[in-house]
């Protein structure tokens, strides 16, 4: 039996984005497919809709007595009770990033990593190869705004993957393109030091097929240098002359981001993104140049460009709610915060924005206290949730109000999730930006339903 087509296959979290993946993977080549998840979502309710056996309370006996293949999540604890009875009945049991790595090896891989922008830049790349007509697998990040899912299936030799750092879970991956977006310390959780991050990526290039191509930003060649010497790099970015793929003249029309694309002499002018932001443009940047390299005409790829629809949760405007604009991002880095407002004020700058952050994990809130603070001073208004402490067990001395105390904006909101819709009532913004990685997005999505 091989980990690419067991007969039959159980998720231990099978509702996060990246196994919900897999178990649809495994489901369309015929597997019989079942799981457990703590909640029931959108997403699992969709898989039962596919016909996978999808269960809410964690019991051994759930688990099939005939099954070949268990995969789990590195969230969940060692001492989870269906995790245990696996290893007590001795079952084949690999972790997703080791699933994923196995199927991998069937294909030509083109996989995007970096701290952010990586789900979008893959779900475009995974657009662009797919209208191109190559029919590539992809395995995403999020829910793709044009497929309504997470995983293409196809017959072609292409896969596009996002390569998660998380648990150093690219590290399964060999890569023939590959994208390195940025490299700013995370999951400090896992890998406890600043250097320790940076060297995982430093691993993930050395995996690059012998004569592949990496592209990221001139800063980050440099910063990877000693590790790209078998790879051709490519570098991009926005207005920058010396880089081999470059964003020129980038504005606002019409509520949509225009810019030139610039590749060494070639000038592509007056491209649009559905999507908004000015990170996405060079997103997008960077999904060109490596469905370039995986053998797409520059030509094509241009021309399908303007046709992607982005991603869920990724400055996702979900609708109106009592004449205000709702618009959900998955933002849980400082960094990233600040992409999400920063477009918003591009975007709405004389409306008035209200930003809603979930701060998540209390590792990350203690690591980026400071840096989430100053994000989210660029905003006049904004209301805080509690932590969502998602796998971790409390820290004592860290909560939500390690960020709250060090914001500056003008006015500033401490509330329980269970009052935040009465105090949005009440302040009666323009527009309401949610952010976090939390369930903040299902507090976002609730509102649609009252007017």
């Amino acid at each position: 039996m091989s980990v690419a087509s067991p007969q039959s296959v159980y998720f231990i979290g099978i509702g996060g984005i990246g196994m919900s993946a897999l178990a649809r993977y495994f489901n369309r080549i015929g597997a019989e497919v079942g799981g457990y998840d703590l909640h029931q979502t959108p997403l699992t309710r969709e898989l039962e809709r596919e016909g996978i056996e999808v269960h809410y309370e964690a019991r051994p006996e759930h688990i099939p007595q005939q099954v070949d293949l268990v995969i789990y999540t590195p969230a969940v604890p060692n001492d989870f009770p269906e995790l245990v009875e696996v290893r007590t009945r001795g079952l084949r049991l690999v972790k997703r990033a080791e699933a994923l790595g196995i199927i991998s090896q069937r294909h030509r891989t083109l996989a995007v990593s970096g701290t952010h922008g990586k789900t979008t830049t893959s779900a475009m790349a995974a657009y662009l190869m797919r209208e191109a007509n190559t029919d590539a697998v992809a395995f995403l990040g999020g829910i793709s705004a044009n497929y309504d899912t997470n995983y293409l299936a196809g017959s072609g030799e292409w896969l596009v993957v996002e390569a998660d750092e998380y648990d150093r879970s690219f590290l399964q991956l060999n890569p023939e393109v590959a994208v390195v977006t940025f490299i700013e310390p995370d999951h400090m959780d896992i890998y406890g030091e600043a250097s320790a991050f940076e060297d995982s990526f430093h691993d993930f290039v050395s995996r690059i097929h012998e004569g592949g191509v990496v592209i990221t930003k001139r800063a980050i060649a440099e910063q990877l240098k000693r590790s790209l010497q078998h790879v051709t790099t490519q570098t991009y970015g926005i207005e920058d002359e010396s880089a081999d793929w470059s964003a020129h003249n980038v504005t606002v029309i019409d509520g949509k981001y225009s810019f030139d694309l610039r590749h060494h002499d070639r000038y592509f002018r007056g491209l649009q993104l559905q999507m908004p932001g000015r990170h996405n443009i060079e997103n997008a940047v960077a999904a060109v140049a490596a469905t370039v390299a995986a053998g797409v005409s520059l030509e094509l790829t241009v021309k399908l460009l303007g046709g992607f629809r982005g991603v869920q949760r990724r400055f996702e405007i979900l609708g109106k709610w009592r004449g205000a604009t709702i618009i959900s991002d998955y933002a849980h880095h400082p960094t990233e915060v600040s992409a999400a407002i920063t477009s918003a004020n591009e975007l709405f700058g004389s409306y008035r924005v209200i930003g809603i952050f979930q701060p998540h994990l209390y590792s990350r809130t203690r690591d980026f206290a400071n840096e989430f603070a100053a994000a989210l001073s660029d905003l006049q208004e904004v209301v805080m949730l509690e932590l969502y402490p998602a796998r971790e067990i409390p820290i004592e001395g860290i909560s939500s109000i390690t960020i709250f105390s060090n914001i500056s904006a003008g006015k500033k909101y401490l509330v329980d999730s269970s009052e935040v819709v009465d105090l949005l009532r009440v302040l009666d913004g323009d527009i309401l930006l949610f952010m976090g990685a939390g369930d903040i997005d299902r507090i976002a999505r609730s509102l649609l339903s009252e007017q």
